[in-house]
């Protein structure tokens, strides 16, 4: 099994699952997936253990991720606060003028970092909005091992 592919084969067909593209998904998705799993009977208790061990390993390294953005987003705002400080005085921070062209690199810098700000911005909600989501799948094959 190629790493990060889960292959599922059953008599009359078969499905491989990106796991870093379908993860996380909602929870009747899931419980499909789980039911295909359970379709390849010889392979479908060691599918599920690979599936808790991704969302075991998956949800610290999106913790660490978390935490590792929310520096850059600080940093990103801090960036624009401290470029468009300097387009709206149109002052270097010792108080003498921009140039023309400084003033239009600054222009380009502060879309730069407004854009970077955005990027960084949304990779931190979806790490925050997936550690959960990642969290109750794990709970259900949890219960769906035991329960098997």
């Amino acid at each position: 099994m190629d790493e990060g592919v889960l292959s599922i084969r059953w008599d009359t067909g078969f499905m491989d699952i990106r796991l870093d593209s379908f993860f996380p998904c909602e929870q009747a998705r899931f419980k499909k997936l789980l039911k295909v799993i359970d379709l390849d009977l010889e392979h479908s208790d060691t599918l599920k253990d690979t599936l808790k061990v991704y969302f075991q390993q998956r949800i610290p390294a999106l913790k660490e991720k978390r935490k590792k953005l929310a520096v850059d987003l600080s940093n990103a705002k801090q960036a624009v606060a401290d470029v468009e400080r300097l387009v709206k005085s149109r002052k270097k921070p010792v108080g003498v003028y921009l140039t023309k062209a400084e003033l239009e690199q600054a222009k380009e810098d502060l879309k730069a970092a407004k854009a970077l700000r955005v990027k960084v911005d949304r990779e931190f909600r979806t790490a925050t909005s997936s550690i959960p989501k990642l969290e109750k799948l794990l709970e259900i094959i949890n219960k769906n091992i035991g329960g098997t």
